[in-house]
C-alpha cells in the first residue's frame, strides 16, 4: 500500500497516461511518444571520479529517424532552414508534432519511484 500523497501522484499520473494514450494510441512505446531518447552517463575519464552524480543527454528516437511520428505514427514532414542561423525540423501533419516543440520530452507520462516501501509504511 502507499501513503495517501504518493497514492494521489499515482493516480495523478494514471490519469495522465490514460488521457495521453487515448489521444495517441499509436505512440511509439519505444520512445514513450517524445521522440527521444534519453540516458545518463558519468562524465569522468576512465578511472577517475570528478564528483558524485552523472550527466543526463537524450538522442532521436528510431521512429523519428525513419520519418515517423512517435505520437501518431504519421509521416513526418522535413522543414529545411533557409537563414543562416535556422535549423533544420520535422513536424507531423497529422497531431502537430515537431522537434522545434520545447515541450518535445513530455511524452507519456511516467511513475517516479515511490519512496513509501523504502520508508517502512504498512497498512495504510
Amino acid at each position: 500500500m502507499h501513503t495517501p500523497s504518493c497514492q494521489k501522484v499515482i493516480d495523478r499520473v494514471t490519469e495522465a497516461r490514460e488521457k495521453f494514450i487515448a489521444q495517441y494510441p499509436n505512440y511509439c512505446t519505444k520512445c514513450g511518444g517524445s521522440g527521444l531518447i534519453g540516458y545518463s552517463y558519468d562524465p569522468s575519464p576512465a578511472g577517475v571520479s570528478l564528483g558524485s552524480g552523472s550527466m543526463y543527454d537524450c538522442e532521436p528516437c528510431s521512429c523519428v529517424e525513419e520519418g515517423r511520428c512517435p505520437r501518431c505514427i504519421g509521416d513526418l514532414v522535413f522543414i529545411q532552414g533557409v537563414l543562416p542561423n535556422e535549423y533544420d525540423y520535422s513536424i507531423c501533419p497529422s497531431c502537430h508534432w515537431t522537434d522545434r516543440d520545447p515541450n518535445l520530452c513530455e511524452g507519456i507520462a511516467e511513475y517516479d519511484d515511490c519512496e513509501c516501501h523504502e520508508i517502512g509504511v504498512k497498512g495504510l
